[in-house]
């Protein structure tokens, strides 16, 4: 329980020491690598089972997005909301 995990998280080149703060929900995934095996080479000791590698889409000039919202039993619900575009205006 209090050992370290034998799985390598990297999210963005960021290594995650905790697997709980994978938890998290991604938008934008471009890419999810699962390496099975020993990658300590390359993500360190604690990918001594595997890596999981997740790379997010980089940012477009377009203007995109997209709502979700659903309803389930017992007056449970969620709503979601992303929108992305340039970081800055033209000059």
């Amino acid at each position: 329980r209090n050992a370290e995990s034998p799985v390598a998280v990297v999210v963005d080149g960021v290594f995650l020491n905790n697997p709980l703060a994978f938890n998290n929900q991604l938008v934008d995934i471009q890419q999810i690598e699962v390496l099975k095996g020993p990658q300590g080479a390359l993500y360190g000791r604690n990918a001594s089972a595997g890596a999981i590698v997740v790379t997010t889409a980089p940012p477009t000039e377009d203007y995109q997005g997209y709502v979700t919202a659903s309803i389930g039993r017992r007056m449970t619900y969620n709503a979601e909301a992303a929108f992305g575009g340039p970081l800055a205006g033209e000059d």
